[in-house]
């Protein structure tokens, strides 16, 4: 919904399956508010709603490459999964003739220089609650990142973080 929003668009209908995810009382009180007409494939037919089917299978696929590649515990595949939509998003598509969507929908290039490798060693610096003898950082691993400067970077800890008796 994020989308239309950015781009200035307004989204009309909504085509999907039966799933929990879209069958909410939330997400249907967000559509009837916003005047979006909600259309529901029959049963077992994903050949109805292929795009996002696809893309779907497409979204699962790189969130499965990165949690097995960065060794992370089941736990993580939401960031993971929004780390892999920004990938994808970021990456050129023979659809749109090799722009990217993030190009498309922001008439502009992504900026890419916040790029990291995902499952990298990182460190969380800790100044506020550190005593004199304590570890300076906390150390994690890279599970994901924002498309701006703003919303920084997400470490999965490789060990139980603590801030007892801080």
């Amino acid at each position: 919904m994020c989308v239309a929003a950015a781009g200035g668009y307004r989204i009309g209908t909504v085509r999907c399956d039966k799933g929990g995810e879209n069958s909410g009382s939330e997400f249907r009180d967000y559509c009837k508010n916003s005047a979006i007409k909600l259309e529901y494939a029959a049963t077992n037919t994903p050949e109805y709603i292929g795009v996002s089917e696809r893309d779907g299978q497409s979204l699962a696929g790189v969130t499965q490459c990165l949690l097995k590649d960065g060794d992370f515990p089941p736990s993580v595949w939401g960031e993971l999964m929004l780390t892999a939509a920004n990938l994808l998003n970021i990456s050129p598509h023979s659809a749109l003739g090799g722009a990217t969507p993030y190009s498309k929908l922001h008439n502009m290039s992504p900026d890419l220089s916040g790029l990291r490798v995902i499952g990298a060693r990182a460190f969380v610096h800790h100044e506020r609650y550190r005593k004199k003898l304590d570890d300076r950082a906390f150390e994690g691993k890279l599970c994901g990142f924002g498309l701006d400067k703003a919303t920084g970077y997400s470490i999965h800890p490789t060990r139980p973080w603590s801030t007892a008796g801080m």
